[in-house]
């Protein structure tokens, strides 16, 4: 059986009308619209909260510990605790204050960590230990002043200057000492000039314990014995008229 002949026009498309535009196909899963801005919205948000997680570490790490207590302080408290309530406790200037800070840090060397922290408060220790010592030996209590300036550490920069006061100052309580056996000596012997002579070489020296208080009161001492003589000079005579009288 013969094929017919097929009219090549009938699978062809319907001729176009003039002013007509050609039909536009599109695939089947075309992309939707907006999904670029999608992504950028959730690699803002992971930068974000990468950034918010990065800034809550450091603040975590750069945190300051919480300050110890104090009061709670003891020789099993580390070492650094130690040295900062020792610091708060000699803001008062207290002798008892000063000496136990001092006592804390004498004995750290160079190897110590916490070396170079103390050092400058060593040094302002020192110096308040013996601006406190001189005060004592100015009131004329040159043992405490002896006791204040030992416990100055060797590292303190004062140290050496310390050494040198105190050894000055032992020289002058000899010498005042000295003065006030030759006083008393020269009171005892009814030497009523040569006391004021031997007095008046108390006046070189240099604290005020000497200067002030013992002088003070060997020149009354001395004018104290010699009115007690005279007056006694005076009654023996009248003493002595009454016994004939009678």
């Amino acid at each position: 059986m013969t094929a017919t002949p097929t009219d090549p026009q009938q699978f062809s498309s319907s001729p176009l009308a003039k002013g007509d535009e050609p039909a536009r196909l599109y695939p089947l899963f075309s992309k939707p619209i907006g999904l670029p801005w999608f992504w950028s919205g959730v690699w803002l948000l992971l930068l974000a909260a990468s950034s918010a997680l990065g800034l809550w570490a450091i603040a975590l790490i750069t945190r300051l510990p919480p300050l110890p207590k104090c009061n709670d302080i003891s020789v099993f408290s580390a070492d650094s605790e130690r040295l900062y309530c020792a610091r708060q406790a000699a803001v008062s200037g207290s002798e008892r204050d000063l000496v136990a800070g001092v006592q804390l840090v004498s004995d750290w060397d160079d190897t110590h960590p916490l070396f170079q922290d103390s050092q400058e408060v060593t040094n302002r220790w020192s110096k308040g230990l013996f601006k406190l010592a001189q005060k004592r030996m100015q009131a004329g209590n040159l043992d405490r002043a002896a006791q204040l300036l030992g416990y100055i550490p060797p590292r303190a920069e004062i140290h050496a200057d310390a050494k040198t006061a105190l050894e000055r100052w032992e020289q002058e309580w000899t010498k005042g000492a000295e003065i006030t056996t030759a006083v008393t000596d020269a009171v005892g012997n009814q030497n009523w000039s040569g006391a004021r002579k031997q007095l008046r070489a108390m006046k070189r020296l240099t604290s005020d314990h000497w200067l002030k208080d013992r002088h003070r009161y060997l020149g009354q001492y001395i004018q104290r014995e010699e009115d007690d003589r005279r007056h006694l000079i005076q009654a023996t005579p009248l003493a002595n008229d009454g016994k004939m009288d009678s």
